[in-house]
């Protein structure tokens, strides 16, 4: 029987991530100072290895658990690629990326009370 620790993980970082994902860049629209564009910048990457690494983690570990749907795995990994293309950057793509990460985060969390503790 698998745990609910990567479910939990990744839903965690799937919504949390996403949202900040979906609100980045209008924040670096808004950014009027060259320095806060940077910090959202480097934060944005980092939520992007993130997800991609929670993801594949995640997929792996449930891989053959028929309780945990394999499309909810698959939209999370998929966010995680598509963050990691360079085109994507300061992009409206990103808000996709945002979106993907959230439902792949609300498809882990709805799995959580199938798993054991």
């Amino acid at each position: 029987m698998k745990s609910k620790k990567w479910a939990k993980i990744s839903a965690f970082v799937g919504i949390l991530g996403g949202i900040f994902l979906t609100v980045s860049p209008l924040i670096l629209f808004i950014a009027r100072n060259e320095q806060l564009a940077r910090i959202i910048s480097i934060l944005v990457m980092c939520t992007w290895a993130t997800i991609f690494y929670v993801a594949i983690r995640a997929k792996i570990y449930y891989k053959k658990d028929k309780r945990v749907a394999k499309s909810v795995s698959d939209w999370f990994l998929l966010a995680g690629i598509l963050g990691l293309i360079p085109i994507f950057i300061y992009s409206p793509l990103m808000f996709i990326v945002g979106i993907l990460s959230i439902s792949g985060g609300a498809g882990y969390a709805s799995c959580i009370q199938d798993l054991e503790d």
